[in-house]
């Protein structure tokens, strides 16, 4: 697969309560970078979910089974340039070739 960028996700952890009740904050986990294909999205059609209406800015192609289902914050680079943290806007669609599309 031709790639042009990396794309960064965490893991939140479950939080938990002190004996005092007071709440502890939850460690985040990285993952490594792991290669992908990010593609500006240009049309102006917005997605309706949750009673909202969600603007996707990239699509990012990566390959089947590189990121786990419960990952919701991924950090896009391409070309050296950090192009910022993003949240996942719906489910992630397997394409024909065995790839996964994440529109964020």
């Amino acid at each position: 697969m031709r790639t042009n960028g990396t794309l960064k996700y965490r893991l939140f952890s479950d939080g938990s309560l002190t004996d005092d009740g007071v709440p502890v904050s939850k460690p985040i986990e990285e993952s490594p970078p792991i290669p992908c294909f990010i593609e500006e999205v240009t049309n102006d059609l917005k997605r309706y979910e949750d009673g909202k209406y969600y603007n996707p800015s990239y699509k990012v192609l990566i390959e089947r089974g590189m990121i786990p289902n419960n990952v919701t914050i991924v950090t896009l680079e391409r070309h050296g340039v950090e192009l910022g943290e993003y949240r996942i806007k719906g489910l992630p669609t397997i394409t024909t070739l065995d790839r996964t599309i994440i529109t964020v």
